[in-house]
């Protein structure tokens, strides 16, 4: 059937059906994309798709997409920010995106009675996609809305060989178990090689056995069967009845040839879809939804326990009624602008709560019938951070979102929200707020971390000066051992989780990370701390750490406010990270960080590289401070100015960098 006819053979218009093109890099995705896109323009009358870019990684895009990833998430801004690599920053910008992929569907489904048609592109790095969490998120809310097929693009030229044959048939078969829905298989470039070959291997198992026999012999040199042999032949007739339940096209995306047929398989699929993927679909939504509700429920009523938070206090918790999406829908039909994406820039619905201001304040109750009037400062993954301006100062909200978890609370908000009920100070937490599915921390609003600050002094000529290092350096020190003194690690010090208030003073934020400490050889996780401001011990794999993996981040900030805002170790990865390391302090022994050699990842083949001079590095520092900067980034974890004991304050707070310091 002609896709043109598609919307007219019915009285009632059909569904659009949304096609995820799934690919590996250089099988000629993006230009079957463009391929069907063309062809869909070129009937008579037009029938053009709504197109949806995933990937965010991608320079140029041969066709135009309606939604596109990058005009929400900036990929480059989001590796700097993280210090992630490139497949890491694809996945968590794809990450960031599923947090707003509701309303994509809004978009999306607005458009149902003017498309036939919807098509994903997703990224060429495959596994990202089809693996990954967000992957699953957004195939599966769109599948639960719309008709779906997965088409799964194949290099036609790069698959002649049985063994290259085999693995595209391996992962074919692998999304279709992930995905479950129907699923086309499109031999591309078939303009250089048919695909008959392919067809014909996938229903004569004997062609394949012939084939794979012609390529690489049945036996080895003793007239014995071959591993691989053996293997293949395993696995080809594993993949048999696979097969069978299987569509296949051959298309050439540069000439055009084939495109008709594949959108007949198509439509076959939509039956496909409709007869046997829906019910089933429909039935592990339902299931699924209950158990969610359930564990949230669970989780918040057992947070809210242990945090003694009175709900009476926010009389709104208990309440029914819950916010309507729709009677927030923005009529404007430009879907191409930022703010209709992203969601730190929607209309914020209202609620009537009470934010009680703690500390050593007197308590101020700021009775709010609406929250419509709060500016978005930030707005990063599940959490957000508004400003309210109330009786002449500004409190921030940090939100966060508890719809989007699969499993209740977020461990870091449970962990984060625990901590800072018990440190008692005018620098952390003020107050917790619970209202429907939203938790609120209540925090002094400072408008700019230590990042931003250094980085608006460089571009006004103004660099920041030594005393004002002198000054933030005592000051996180001093947040520190606070910190440290009630058995908490940080383990997130980096200039972008540090605030300045308008007085210049440093206060530390964002306990997402940390973690109470209560034995100093506990085993605790590798991945902490972010990359550049991340200890060595922790790097070489070490899970029995203390205090110490957060002075040698207040180390890296001190050199780097120094140093004007440039980072003293900027690593790109973690092996990176520890030669940069390496290549100013030295490769450690034994003689100066005894047990070393003992670390999970430490490898005798390390580059061996001497100590360089701090001072080469950090010009800008007196002799004191060059002397503070290696006590901070000693090696040795039992001398690295640490801990909650006299040596602490007498090596840090005393010592002779902070003399004639006043705070």
């Amino acid at each position: 059937m002609d896709p043109s006819t598609s919307s007219l053979t019915t009285a009632e218009k059909k569904k659009p059906i949304v096609i995820i093109t799934i690919g590996m890099a250089g099988a000629g995705k993006s230009t079957f994309v463009q391929r069907i896109n063309s062809y869909l323009h070129s009937l008579d009358p037009p029938s053009p798709p709504y197109i949806l870019n995933l990937d965010p990684a991608v320079t140029r895009l041969p066709f135009e997409a309606n939604i596109d990833i990058r005009d929400t998430v900036n990929y480059h801004e989001v590796m700097k920010q993280y210090n992630l690599g490139p497949n890491g920053g694809i996945l968590t910008a794809l990450n960031l995106f599923t947090t707003k992929f509701d309303q994509v569907l809004n978009l999306v489904e607005k458009r149902a009675e003017t498309v036939d048609y919807v098509i994903l592109d997703t990224p060429g790095q495959i596994e990202i996609f089809t693996w990954s969490a967000s992957g699953a998120i957004i195939t599966d809310a769109i599948a639960s809305s719309l008709p779906t097929v997965v088409a799964y693009i194949i290099d036609t030229p790069r698959t002649t060989a049985p063994a290259t044959f085999m693995s595209n048939m391996l992962y074919a078969c692998s999304i279709l178990y992930k995905t479950k829905l129907p699923f086309i298989l499109v031999f591309n470039k078939t303009d250089v090689q048919a695909h008959d070959f392919a067809v014909n291997w996938m229903h004569d198992f004997e062609a394949f056995q012939e084939a794979l026999a012609s390529h690489s012999g049945t036996t080895d040199d003793e007239g014995e069967p071959t591993y691989m042999n053996s293997l293949m032949n395993s696995m080809s007739l594993v993949l048999d009845e696979f097969y069978k339940h299987l569509t296949a096209v051959g298309v050439s995306s540069m000439t055009g040839a084939g495109v008709k047929e594949f959108f007949d398989a198509v439509e076959k699929s939509r039956v496909e879809y409709e007869s046997e993927y829906l019910p089933e679909l429909e039935r592990a939504r339902a299931a699924r939804e209950r158990s969610l509700q359930a564990v949230k429920e669970d989780s918040m009523n057992r947070l809210m326990h242990d945090l003694s938070v009175d709900r009476t206090k926010n009389p709104d918790a208990a309440l029914n009624d819950r916010w309507d999406p729709e009677e927030q829908e923005d009529d404007d039909d430009d879907d191409a602008e930022v703010n209709v994406i992203d969601r730190s820039e929607e209309p914020w619905p209202g609620h009537s709560m009470i934010i009680r201001l703690l500390g050593n304040k007197d308590i101020v109750e700021i009775a709010t019938a609406d929250l419509a009037c709060a500016s978005i400062v930030s707005g990063v993954g599940v959490e957000k951070l508004f400003k309210i301006e109330k009786v002449g100062e500004g409190v921030a909200l940090k939100e966060i979102r508890l719809e989007a978890e699969d499993e209740g609370v977020p461990s870091t908000a449970i962990r984060e929200v625990s901590l800072l009920k018990e440190l008692k100070d005018d620098n952390v937490a003020l107050d917790i707020v619970h209202v429907d599915q939203k938790l609120y921390l209540v925090f002094e609003f400072l408008d700019v971390d230590l990042k931003r600050y250094m980085e608006n002094g460089n571009k006004m000529g103004n660099p920041i000066s030594r005393d004002i290092v002198k000054k933030f350096t005592h000051q996180l020190t001093s947040g520190l051992l606070y910190c440290h003194s009630h058995r908490i690690l940080h383990r997130d010090l980096k200039p972008q989780n540090l605030l300045i208030d308008k007085h210049n003073n440093l206060k530390l934020a964002d306990f997402g990370l940390a973690r109470a400490f209560g034995i100093p050889m506990r085993t605790y996780t590798h991945e902490v701390v972010t990359l550049w401001y991340r200890a060595p011990e922790v790097l070489l794999g070490s899970r029995h750490y203390s205090t110490a993996i957060d002075m040698w981040s207040v180390g890296c900030i001190f050199a780097e406010m120094c140093m004007r805002g440039h980072p003293l170790f900027p690593g790109d990865s973690e092996i990176d990270q520890i030669f940069k390391i390496f290549r100013i302090l030295g490769t450690p022994n034994e003689d100066v960080w005894p047990g070393v050699r003992q670390l999970p990842d430490y490898k005798q083949s390390f580059p061996n590289w001497s100590a360089q001079d701090l001072n080469d590095h950090v010009p800008t520092l007196d002799p004191e401070g060059i002397d503070l900067l290696k006590l901070m980034l000693t090696y040795d974890t039992a001398k690295r100015v640490s801990g909650t004991s006299d040596v602490f304050a007498k090596r840090t707070l005393i010592h002779p960098y902070f003399a004639g310091f006043k705070p």
